[in-house]
């Protein structure tokens, strides 16, 4: 997942310091909750 890869190896001082590493983490975020939302709610249950 490329989440896990941004963020392997990362102390979390080195994320906080990383607002590129942060803002990629939270765009990533956005794709699946934007997918999540459009998975049936009969599958999601």
């Amino acid at each position: 997942m490329k989440i896990e890869n941004y963020v392997q190896g990362l102390t979390h001082d080195a994320f906080l310091a990383d607002s590129k590493t942060q803002d990629a983490m939270v765009r990533n975020l956005e794709i699946i909750g934007e997918a999540a939302r459009h998975i049936p709610e009969e599958i999601r249950t």
